[in-house]
């Protein structure tokens, strides 16, 4: 009766019954959200909880194993360029040790002894990667910044590009400014104003909104550009024939940079929100204001015969 009822007489065609759909899996069914969809046989509240609970570990598994990762190959790469510079610098000491032994050659002069204190040196290339960090860890919080404000391809853009452009002036005018100030008091003055932008950048996140956040940005890069004067302090105090050496190790720093920065800049941003990277930013800025203060002496260039800072 049921298929008789179905039954079109003008058309003089037979249409089956509809099938009701088939009941989707659990999972399938969180993953689509169909609202007119009918649950499972035997769904419930706690059925769907822990598969919410399965889909948030599977998360963070994966962004442990990419973390991971990250890290394995910075660490393979740094290891790797130590070695090639351990046998340069062995090749090179193989070579100046046989000219020394031969009868017609003078003696070999040892190394020409740096202008400040080694552990100076070491402790400029710790604060150049805690500079680096402002570059590198406030990324992860881009997608959160375009979905809070709806932002297009070129205002999505314009996050990124906004400090790059305060950069491009920046960097014609500090490395000038550190020849007559100072390399440390340039550096002191540039970290310790950004410390406190990032910071506003944040605040202008929660409170302000997008067009004051992009502002800030532009002023921050206009005082975060003072990368080159990190060069330029080794260059002052390291003699030339140990220059190559610490200039590889200062890009390794930068290097770690780009690998630490984005790392625990998405892990600040999952717990805590967008506004997360850009205050531990402020934070690694500010410890780089007192290790640049209490650990890294003043290149002798820019300091008088008595030991006192020449800015003149």
């Amino acid at each position: 009766q049921e298929s008789m009822a179905l039954f079109s007489a003008g058309a003089g065609t037979w249409r089956p019954p509809l099938m009701s759909p088939e009941p989707l899996e659990p999972r399938t069914w969180l993953a689509t959200a169909q609202h007119g969809a009918e649950r499972p046989r035997g769904w419930s509240e706690m059925s769907e909880k822990a598969v919410a609970r399965s889909n948030h570990w599977q998360r963070h598994l994966w962004t442990a194993s990419c973390s991971f990762a990250v890290l394995v190959s910075g660490r393979f790469c740094a290891n790797r360029s130590k070695r090639k510079l351990f046998q340069l610098s062995r090749e090179r000491h193989q070579q100046l040790h046989s000219t020394a032994s031969s009868p017609a050659a003078p003696a070999a002069s040892p190394l020409t002894p740096m202008q400040v204190s080694e552990k100076s040196v070491k402790w400029l290339l710790f604060a150049s990667c805690l500079s680096l960090l402002g570059f590198t860890m406030p990324g992860p919080a881009l997608p959160g910044i375009r979905s809070r404000y709806t932002l297009h391809g070129f205002w999505t853009g314009l996050v990124a590009a906004s400090m790059s452009l305060g950069m491009l002036v920046a960097v014609t005018f500090w490395p000038h400014k550190s020849d007559s100030w100072g390399r440390r008091k340039v550096l002191v003055w540039s970290l310790s104003v950004t410390t406190g932008l990032y910071a506003v950048q944040a605040l202008a996140l929660m409170y302000f909104g997008f067009q004051y956040f992009v502002l800030v940005r532009v002023v921050t890069g206009f005082f975060a550009g003072c990368n080159p004067i990190f060069k330029a302090y080794l260059a002052d105090v390291v003699p030339s024939d140990r220059l190559p050496f610490y200039m590889v190790f200062r890009e390794a720093s930068a290097t770690m940079a780009f690998i630490i920065g984005p790392t625990v800049g998405g892990i600040l941003t999952t717990k805590f929100g967008i506004t997360a990277p850009f205050v531990a930013t402020a934070v690694a800025h500010c410890v780089g204001v007192i290790v640049l203060v209490f650990f890294v002496e003043e290149s002798k260039r820019h300091v008088d015969e008595e030991g006192t800072p020449n800015y003149e």
